[in-house]
């Protein structure tokens, strides 16, 4: 009998693994959009209205691609760290980020706000919220650039910290 207990343990274990993965996934996609969306909400000059019927039909499409023009002119870099970042490297990290004349503003957000944000985003979700668990949110410095020409910069400065995880950027 124990040795039927041995084998069927692992088989949970990777179960149980695979579907933490799963969700992690899941809620970092919704993260990353939430982020996405708030940031394209809140940007400068951008028109959020829903176009009525008596607005020309180019004209929507014109100021859809000149979003997405500045979206990929203008990007948010997203750095994920791992979870054993401590405050003082991750404000070094910011520190170091903000020297960087292109960088126009930075924010950190922890696993409790990250987590927070996804409860608040989800808030009518049951059965998401009653599966989410702190521990699961990355810890996250998201960096808002004027323009591309210092991407390859900030992916060094990121990439060269022992607490680097990933990084994210359209």
């Amino acid at each position: 009998m124990s040795k039927h207990k041995k084998n069927f343990l692992p088989s949970i274990k990777s179960q149980l693994g695979r579907i933490t993965l799963y969700i992690m996934l899941i809620l970092i996609g919704g993260f990353i959009g939430y982020s996405l969306a708030t940031v394209y909400e809140k940007a400068p000059g951008v028109d959020n209205s829903i176009p009525t019927n008596s607005e020309p039909t180019a004209g929507v499409w014109e100021k859809a691609g000149k979003q997405i023009d500045e979206a990929h002119t203008k990007p948010t870099v997203y750095i994920f760290l791992k979870k054993n970042v401590t405050e003082g490297q991750v404000q070094s990290l910011i520190l170091e980020l903000k020297q960087i004349p292109q960088v126009e503003k930075t924010t950190y957000t922890s696993q409790l706000d990250a987590y927070n944000q996804f409860r608040q985003q989800n808030k009518d979700n049951k059965v998401l919220l009653d599966l989410a668990d702190p521990d699961i949110f990355p810890i996250s410095v998201t960096v808002k650039l004027s323009d591309r020409s210092a991407l390859d910069t900030i992916l060094q400065i990121a990439k060269s910290k022992p607490y680097y995880e990933q990084v994210r950027y359209p």
